[in-house]
């Protein structure tokens, strides 16, 4: 009997202890990627969001244009830094950080497409306060396309920085995503699983793979992508389940349909499966203008960003 209890105790040590040594790197991982504070820009605002706080930067003037950040943990609106501010010459342009996202509040709840479209659309209304260019990238363009739909008095024109396959973006919840979205929920455990899937290396694996065409990309882009997953600790989890599980997916196919706004879509010459993508979005809508992006993946604003310029030149 004491020898069973003893195994028992020894057991129960050896998992706090676990516990301890999770939760010391969990804090020390996230005050190490907050430290350089690299998200911070001058002319940011804030709007008090029913749902909680939403960082902004507004430059410029003349016709407004609200630029979306992709649809990530690791997203925010310093994606668009050196885009905004050739923008900026012409337009006046907002930079919006998406709830879950950047220095807005990242509330712990399970995060949707139409929480987005309420937040566009919102903000549209009560900031913008008129007709604007909606300019979104990557996964955050099924958030521009529903505004568009849903509530389109305040959008007059999308732009579509490559956006989701339509294939993807029709995944729906399954009980195993369910399941895994309750493990990443417990604490400790489930925060410190989100920190090994985004640590510094994942991350840049990402860039490399996924975001820019060149193998070197630029350093303080890759900090503001590091700092964003982890600003406000553990609560930049949820965001990362609730895409990871497909809660921010929907089904755009009706909505793409029946837009009457003038839609354009800039492409990654390289972005795997492009080609087949677009055709897909104009099969569904033969009004949709396209340009490539040559030499280019995910996010041509950032490393081709005078190449977009003079293709949003004659948009806006």
């Amino acid at each position: 009997m004491k020898k069973k209890t003893h195994k028992i105790s020894l057991f129960a040590g050896i998992i706090a202890l676990s516990l301890l040594a999770m939760e010391a790197i969990n804090k020390f991982i996230f005050l190490l990627s907050t430290k350089r504070e690299s998200l911070y820009r001058e002319n940011t605002y804030s709007y008090n969001w029913r749902f909680g706080k939403i960082s902004y930067n507004k430059i410029g003037s003349g016709s407004p244009i609200l630029l979306i950040h992709d649809l990530s943990n690791l997203g925010s609106s310093y994606e668009f830094k050196d885009l905004e501010k050739c923008l900026s010459k012409t337009n006046t342009v907002y930079t919006i950080d998406l709830i879950g996202c950047g220095l807005s509040d990242k509330p712990k709840i399970t995060y949707t497409n139409y929480l987005y479209v309420q937040l566009i659309s919102d903000f549209i209304k009560n900031v913008v306060g008129s007709k604007t260019t909606v300019l979104t990238s990557n996964r955050s363009s099924s958030i521009g396309i529903m505004a568009s739909y849903i509530d389109p008095a305040y959008i007059k024109q999308l732009v579509l920085i490559n956006p989701t396959d339509l294939n993807e973006l029709a995944k729906f919840p399954k009980r195993k995503h369910k399941l895994l979205q309750y493990f990443f929920s417990i604490p400790i455990i489930g925060t410190f699983i989100y920190n090994m899937c985004n640590t510094r290396c994942c991350i840049n694996n990402k860039v490399y793979k996924q975001y820019l065409y060149k193998h070197q990309p630029i350093q303080r882009y890759r900090e503001a992508f590091f700092t964003s997953a982890h600003t406000q600790g553990s609560a930049s989890k949820y965001l990362f389940t609730s895409i990871k599980c497909h809660y921010t997916n929907i089904n755009i196919l009706r909505a793409l349909q029946s837009i009457d706004k003038p839609i354009y879509i800039l492409a990654g010459s390289d972005v795997p499966n492009i080609k087949a993508t677009i055709s897909d979005y104009v099969h569904y809508n033969p009004d949709i203008s396209v340009s490539y992006i040559d030499n280019s993946k995910e996010m041509p604003h950032i490393e081709k960003t005078m190449e977009c310029i003079n293709q949003l030149s004659s948009i806006l």
